[in-house]
């Protein structure tokens, strides 16, 4: 949340349009032929420009999917990796089975972007394929939109270790999912103070930065403060991954109770490439129902303290 908020310092690329939610995606997993013959769909191979003949049915789909989040291999290229229910874990452990050295090809929207040798079974329901950047690792595993688990009831500690694992697997804009809504509230407010007072003046960098030359002040107040923080974030999730900054690694150390809040201690490593960073953090919850929801940070508050100042 902090480096987030430690984007607006840098200088912002214009961008197309307040960004909508992200959009769904399809997945599927397509058994390759050496050659052509009826029934089968010719594509191109995307590693050598090959032409490859495709099944028209599908072995795995997006529905199939439970889990998915992105990675880098030991090549640092991106990938996304997709966990599948039981039922299709079984399914594809037979296939693969059964089809030791023959292909796959992975299509993501109805275009083959991976294709691999099945040198031995899958058996644990997990795979991965190549995604050509990570805004687009990113924009798949926001799209396949699987739910998140349950938070009701778990401890402050285990929603900040959900909280952390869904930032590093989905990126940014998981972060509205964890908010509590008067946080919510507040930091849409902050920035249409700050954008107001840029209209006052003739100005409006922080509109066209973070929502787009085409946007407007009155399409960015109309937005719900979900919806406002959404589309911020997927901005500053662009921002980061141009910038080589990952999650890695998050050691709860433990938590301070104050009435209905609660403060966890944990030491959080992130990346920047080629480095790592590793400092401690306090993150803070409030009670919602049966569900702790994080509060901003402080530095938050002293931004807002900052802008309210000037």
């Amino acid at each position: 949340m902090l480096f987030a908020l430690t984007t607006l310092l840098l200088p912002l690329p214009a961008t197309a349009s307040i960004y909508p939610p992200p959009a769904p995606v399809s997945v599927e997993l397509r058994l390759i032929e050496p050659n052509p013959r009826p029934g089968l769909v010719k594509v191109v191979d995307p590693d050598n420009g090959e032409a490859i003949y495709l099944h028209k049915t599908a072995i795995i789909n997006t529905a199939q999917i439970i889990n998915a989040k992105v990675i880098i291999d030991i090549l640092d290229d991106f990938q996304v990796e997709i966990t599948l229910n039981p039922e299709a874990a079984k399914k594809l452990h037979t296939f693969t089975k059964a089809n030791i050295t023959r292909k796959l090809a992975t299509l993501v929207d109805g275009k083959v972007v991976d294709v691999a040798s099945i040198r031995e079974p899958i058996t644990s329901g997990i795979c991965q394929f190549r995604a050509a950047t990570r805004q687009e690792a990113d924009r798949i595993v926001q799209g396949i939109a699987t739910p998140l688990p349950s938070r009701l009831g778990l401890p402050p500690e285990e929603i900040a270790r959900a909280y952390f694992t869904a930032l590093r697997d989905r990126g940014m804009p998981i972060v509205v999912e964890f908010m509590h809504e008067g946080e919510l509230a507040k930091f849409k407010d902050v920035f249409i103070a700050l954008m107001e007072k840029e209209a006052a003046k003739g100005k409006r960098e922080f509109v066209s930065g973070l929502f787009g030359e085409q946007a407007t002040l009155a399409e960015v107040k109309a937005l719900s403060p979900k919806e406002f923080m959404s589309s911020f974030m997927q901005k500053a999730s662009l921002m980061i991954s141009n910038m080589g900054f990952t999650f890695e690694k998050l050691e709860v150390l433990g938590f301070v109770p104050e009435g209905d809040m609660a403060h966890v201690v944990a030491r959080i490593e992130v990346g920047l490439w080629p480095a790592a960073i590793k400092r401690m953090d306090v993150i803070s919850m409030k009670r919602d129902g049966d569900e702790w929801k994080l509060m901003l940070t402080k530095e938050f508050d002293g931004l807002l303290l900052m802008i309210q100042s000037k």
